[in-house]
């Protein structure tokens, strides 16, 4: 399973659109900062050039922050939802997730990390 930190110019790089969210999973402290897992499928039509130079091959990947402060509002719909954008802003450490039905993950994290999924990609 290939693993690597990634800074933001590679996550940049990485083509988010149309990607579709498989699961979120955050971890909360007790008394400290969060860590935050965001499962997706790049869309097979995308380039994954930046991905392939990380040597991770696989459509399915984690992207895992550390040590992180996060806000999400939640829209649900019956459909699975997919990556409208996901961006870095302006303040740095700053990543923006927005679906397509309206949901919104803001993390702040100063440490990412993109890797394959160790066990089955859809869960």
């Amino acid at each position: 399973m290939a693993s690597a930190r990634i800074d933001s110019d590679t996550f940049r790089a990485i083509p988010w659109h149309d990607a579709e969210l498989l699961n979120i999973h955050i971890e909360l402290a007790k008394d400290g900062p969060a860590q935050v897992r965001v499962r997706c499928e790049l869309h097979p039509d995308e380039s994954r050039t930046a991905l392939f130079a990380l040597g991770v091959h696989s459509p399915i990947i984690d992207v895992y922050f550390a040590d992180a402060e996060v806000t999400l509002t939640l829209h649900t719909t019956s459909k699975r939802e997919g990556i409208d954008s996901w961006e870095i802003q302006e303040t740095p450490h700053h990543y923006q997730l927005r679906g397509n039905s309206g949901s919104v993950l803001d993390i702040y994290s100063a440490e990412t990390w993109i890797k394959e999924p160790d066990e089955s990609p859809r869960m």
